[in-house]
C-alpha cells in the first residue's frame, strides 16, 4: 500500500497524508486504536482508589487516548495542529502510565514496576522523536523512534485490556 515509505526519511504520519492511498486506512485505524484505549481507559476508572492522583492519571491516559484518535484526524497536512496532537499522545500516555505505577506502587509493586519501566522507555523513544526531528539524531528520521515508542506504549495497553477482560487488574 506503501511502497514509497522510507524508515530513513519518512515519518510513520506521512502514511496519513491524504495524497497516499495508505491516508484513509492509516487514519482510520488510530482513529480506532485511541476510541478502544478510551474504552480501557473508561474500564480501568471504578478499580482506582478516589484521590487525586488516581483522577490525574484516568485524566492523562483519556487525553492521551484522545490525542492518539486526533492523530487519525488531523493528518500530517494539518502541519503544527498534527504536531500538537502528536506531541500530546507521545506525552500524557506515558506521564499517565507514570503516575499509574505511583499509586500502585507499595500493593502491586511488580505491576508498578512494570509500568514505570514501560513508561520511561516509552517517554524516552518519544523524546528521541523530537531530536530526529531537530537533528537527525540518534535515528537519522521519526519513523523508527515513532515506532518503538508506538510499540512500547501498545504493549502496555495490550497488559492492560487483558487484565481488564480477565478481571484480574490489581486494585491498590
Amino acid at each position: 500500500m506503501s511502497p514509497w515509505f522510507n524508515w530513513t526519511t519518512d515519518a510513520l504520519s506521512d502514511l496519513g497524508h491524504p495524497r497516499h492511498a495508505s491516508a484513509a486506512t492509516f487514519g482510520a485505524a488510530l482513529l480506532a486504536a485511541g476510541l478502544l484505549y478510551l474504552d480501557a481507559v473508561w474500564a480501568l476508572r471504578p478499580l482506582l482508589p478516589k484521590e487525586r492522583l488516581s483522577e490525574a492519571a484516568f485524566l492523562s491516559l483519556a487525553f492521551g487516548a484522545l490525542s492518539l484518535s486526533g492523530i487519525g484526524v488531523i493528518n500530517v497536512s494539518f502541519g503544527a495542529p498534527h504536531f500538537v496532537v502528536s506531541l500530546t499522545y507521545f506525552t500524557f500516555v506515558p506521564l499517565g502510565m507514570a503516575l499509574l505505577a505511583a499509586i500502585y506502587w507499595t500493593a502491586h509493586r511488580r505491576f508498578a514496576l512494570a509500568t514505570i519501566a514501560m513508561a520511561s522507555a516509552a517517554a524516552a523513544f518519544g523524546i528521541s522523536i523530537l531530536t530526529a526531528i531537530g537533528y537527525g539524531a540518534p535515528f537519522p528520521s521519526q519513523a523508527i523512534p515513532e515506532l518503538i515508542a508506538s510499540a512500547i506504549l501498545a504493549a502496555w495497553a495490550l497488559l492492560v485490556g487483558v487484565l481488564l477482560w480477565t478481571g484480574t487488574f490489581p486494585r491498590p
